[in-house]
């Protein structure tokens, strides 16, 4: 397994890969930081649809020219990363400015170069990830069952997700109902405050599952239930207000992205 860092410090933008093999770093311009502005604001219209992919395709060319200035990219490539390929997009506090802004949402996972998208070649198995402040320890694994909590949001005038295909997915995988080293919980309110009450009764759950729509509007927010089942925005600050003081050990969240153009 492969490991490369690119992290942003308030204009400075550094590459640290975990062979050692490459460490360099260069200030962005204002013609740079507008450049990656300019990207995300093209994501931000794309459709979502098959007729989008094309457009994708010559967005992840761009946005791997961005990235690729000083040839940082088109290297690591040549050197063929061990698979899986970790490629981290870190901040080292919460974003401040509109340029740690536009780092955090531009699409890496649409990387491609003219071979194709970077998460398409299975030499790669590219896996990028955001991460915001330092690497910490984890945990170690908890001596008992994996705990899991699933929650979907329906609310009113929105449409309705596959959310029952989604709990049946999660119990298949275990192995059902009965085999699994799974402890599954359902939450089927919809609604955060529920979510929070129920996570504070069940106490010691790993990994919380949330699957709804929402809304990539700046800033964006998700489309929670509320307690009469109409729609409920929660932000991510309000969202991890809602866990109450329960952190989840991993927190998944499928949200289909409405836009509002």
């Amino acid at each position: 397994m492969a490991v490369t860092c690119f992290t942003l410090d308030k204009e400075r933008l550094s590459l640290r890969c975990g062979s050692g093999q490459m460490n360099d770093s260069m200030t962005l311009d204002k013609g740079q930081q507008s450049e990656l502005e300019t990207l995300v604001q093209r994501y931000r219209k794309v459709p979502r649809m098959e007729a989008g992919q094309t457009t994708l395709k010559a967005l992840g060319e761009d946005l791997y020219r961005w990235l690729d200035q000083q040839q940082w990219l088109s290297t690591l490539i040549k050197q063929n990363p061990a698979p899986p390929w970790l490629v981290e997009f870190q901040l080292p506090q919460a974003p401040q400015s509109a340029l740690e802004h536009h780092f955090m949402h531009a699409p890496w996972e649409i990387l491609a170069d003219a071979e194709g998208f970077l998460a398409a070649r299975m030499n790669l198995q590219f896996a990028p990830l955001r991460r915001i402040g330092l690497k910490g320890n984890s945990p170690g694994p908890a001596p008992y069952r994996l705990a899991l909590m699933f929650m979907a949001a329906a609310p009113e005038g929105v449409a309705e997700l596959a959310f029952e295909a989604e709990e049946n997915a999660i119990l298949d995988a275990a192995g059902g109902l009965h085999q699994s080293q799974l402890d599954l919980y359902v939450e089927e309110s919809g609604n955060l405050q529920q979510l929070g009450l129920e996570l504070q009764r069940v106490q010691g759950t790993d990994i919380v599952h949330l699957s709804c729509h929402g809304s990539d509007d700046s800033p964006p927010y998700l489309l929670l239930e509320s307690e009469t089942g109409g729609v409920e925005k929660a932000s991510a600050t309000e969202l991890m207000k809602g866990l109450r003081n329960h952190r989840p050990r991993l927190l998944f969240l499928s949200a289909y992205v409405l836009l509002f153009l």
